[in-house]
Formats: structure tokens, C-alpha cells, sequence
């Protein structure tokens, strides 16, 4: 299985992964962190790098370089293109921090036979069945990470709707006792 149906499958033992994406979804400092180790993890593999023009001296001894920018011109036409090249290996960034989100997002789509997520500590997180204990663990610890008034706007609603039912029913009362 291929895309974000891949999370379902098992990634098996010593499995040659020929084409990656690497997208650099996330601040220099992290990418410096994570963008040695690709070569070392995955010596056989030949990287496409998905990158913001910002990060150029970063990415100037790579083969192919696509620039976020251009991407963003023709959105659709851009990702249906990669989609088309069938990556076996996609690595994505997630640092935790609020850019990049929809970048992040769309490699769900990229159709790549492998997705793997790098947190910013660079650890690695395979986005397989075998490894969702990891997974679960790195959602929590973004969900435990968020602040308290995330959910204020629940609690106004709340608040409001409470307001109202008691308004009415008082007006209900109100009448019956005439």
C-alpha cells in the first residue's frame, strides 16, 4: 500500500528503498540536525528535497532541489506531479512549532510507499502498524505540550448554550405559574 495508507502495513525487515523525498518542514536548526543522518540511515537511496528558497545553502550540494515556492504557484498540478513520481521513501520534519503545517499535511498524499517523521529532537518515528506505540507517544506529548486556553472556546460554548436553556426555561416556568 502506498500514501497514508501505509500506516496499516508493517515496514519488513531490510526493505530497499530506491527514491525519498525529504521535506524540510521545519526551522533550520532542525533540518541541520536531521539532514546528515538521511545519508547515513539510508545510504542507497537517492533524495529529492522539498525545501523554502530561505534554506538554499542548506540544500546547494543536493541533486534535486524543489523549491517550496514553485510549488506553491500551481498547488494541485505540483502535488498530483510528485504524487505521479511514486517515492519509496518519504521523511518529513515535524517539529511541533505552528509553520509548515499544510506542507506537512500534504505528504499524506504524496503517495510514497514509506512515510517517516522526524520529531525535533531528531528522533525517528516509522509512520507503520509496528510502530504506533511511538506514534501514539509523540501525539500525546504534543497534546500535553498544548497550552490550557485551547480550550476556553469549548468552555464559552458551553457557557453560552447553558445560558440560553436556563433563560428559557425560566420564561417556561414562568408562565406556568400564571
Amino acid at each position: 500500500m502506498r500514501g497514508w495508507l501505509s500506516f496499516l502495513t508493517i515496514e519488513p525487515r531490510g526493505s530497499a528503498y530506491r527514491t525519498g523525498l525529504f521535506v524540510a518542514s521545519a526551522e533550520m536548526d532542525v533540518i541541520r540536525r536531521v539532514h546528515p543522518a538521511l545519508a547515513q540511515r539510508w545510504p542507497t537511496v537517492e533524495f529529492t528535497c522539498l525545501a523554502p528558497e530561505g534554506f538554499a545553502s542548506e540544500f546547494c550540494d543536493e541533486r534535486e532541489v524543489l523549491w517550496l515556492e514553485q510549488l506553491k504557484l500551481h498547488p494541485l498540478r505540483s502535488l498530483s506531479a510528485l504524487r505521479r513520481r511514486k517515492f519509496d521513501l518519504c521523511v518529513v520534519l515535524s517539529a511541533g512549532r505552528p509553520t509548515f503545517r499544510k506542507l506537512r499535511f500534504s505528504t499524506l498524499w504524496l503517495n510514497a510507499r514509506r512515510i517517516v517523521m522526524y520529531n525535533e529532537n531528531g528522533d525517528l518515528i516509522v509512520m507503520d502498524r509496528a510502530h504506533w506505540n511511538e506514534f501514539c507517544a509523540h501525539v500525546a506529548y504534543r497534546i500535553g505540550r498544548w497550552p490550557l486556553s485551547f480550550f476556553y472556546p469549548m468552555g464559552f460554548i458551553y457557557l453560552g448554550v447553558r445560558t440560553l436553556w436556563l433563560i428559557a426555561r425560566s420564561r417556561f416556568v414562568a408562565r406556568k405559574a400564571y
